[in-house]
């Protein structure tokens, strides 16, 4: 059985979000509504679900 190669985080991203509220209001050509909060939601509960289905931590950060 092979062993899988162990990263260690020196710096963890900064958010595992995987896109922006700017990109979804202009990829969705979105005004103001909805509010900024309801997008971020949506944002996070879409990243946190590709996050599980990959098995892994999406974001930029620094591995050693």
């Amino acid at each position: 059985m092979q062993s899988r190669p162990t990263a260690i985080v020196i710096t963890p991203p900064a958010s595992r979000r995987l896109t922006t509220v700017e990109n979804v209001r202009r990829d969705l050509g979105l005004g103001s509504v909805p509010a900024d909060a309801q997008i971020k939601r949506h944002i996070a509960a879409a990243s946190s679900r590709a996050a599980s289905y990959c098995n892994r931590v999406f974001g930029l950060g620094r591995i050693l």
